[in-house]
């Protein structure tokens, strides 16, 4: 399963790259909190992402436990994310972002990822299945 594995781990890598753009551009430096918390994550995303593509590229691809890990951590982290962005937007006079329609669409995009990294986990474990029934 190299290419399907490559193609959902590029975009993945392009949601996370996207998010981030995204979230630097909507917000001013009043919520640190929320700040670091994305932009961490979302650069959390681009190195494991890039590190992983980089291994199956030279076929060392990572184990079916690690992936999984990384895939549900992601989920984590970026349902995190998505709820922190959309709770700071909903709150108006504490929060003042620069503009709330990229919000929506850096909230969305993680909705997006969050399926995406399912996908992603389903394929692996699917995949990893297949290869235990043929070594038998």
């Amino acid at each position: 399963m190299f290419m399907p594995s490559i193609c959902i781990k590029l975009i993945e890598l392009a949601i996370a790259s996207a998010c981030l753009l995204l979230q630097q551009y909507s917000y001013d430096l009043t919520d640190v909190s929320t700040l670091i918390l994305c932009s961490g994550t979302y650069l959390g995303f681009i190195l494991v992402l890039t590190g992983e593509i980089i291994g199956e590229m030279v076929f060392a691809p990572l184990d079916v436990i690690q992936d999984v890990y990384f895939s549900v951590l992601g989920m984590a982290m970026s349902a995190t994310c998505a709820w922190t962005l959309y709770s700071a937007r909903t709150d108006a006079e504490r929060n003042p972002r620069a503009d709330d329609t990229l919000v929506s669409y850096t909230v969305a995009l993680n909705a997006v990822n969050v399926l995406i990294m399912f996908c992603d986990t389903r394929v692996s474990t699917i995949s990893a299945e297949g290869r235990c029934q043929e070594s038998q």
